[in-house]
């Protein structure tokens, strides 16, 4: 993974969950998968980060052509359907 993305989810106060390969921030209420942040670039993942989101429920950013109701499930199993 690009380590500046990845310093730059982290200094937004995202943490990696080496399990479901993604990365969580329960106060932004936005959950960003490890392929979704390879495969878009710097500008994407910053305007994604900026975007304002009210924590009522999870924003999750997957890639098309992952399975996204399999990650849901996952995700929401572990972390619950809210922030």
């Amino acid at each position: 993974m690009d380590a500046a993305k990845r310093q730059k989810l982290e200094m937004d106060g995202y943490l990696f969950d080496n399990e479901l390969k993604c990365f969580v921030n329960g106060k932004e209420g936005k959950i960003f998968s490890s392929d979704w942040v390879e495969q878009n670039n710097t500008n994407t993942l910053q305007a994604a980060l900026s975007t304002p989101h009210r924590p009522i429920a999870w924003k999750i950013y997957l890639n098309p052509d992952q399975p996204h109701e399999e990650i849901r499930t996952a995700l929401f199993e572990k972390y619950g359907k809210v922030p």
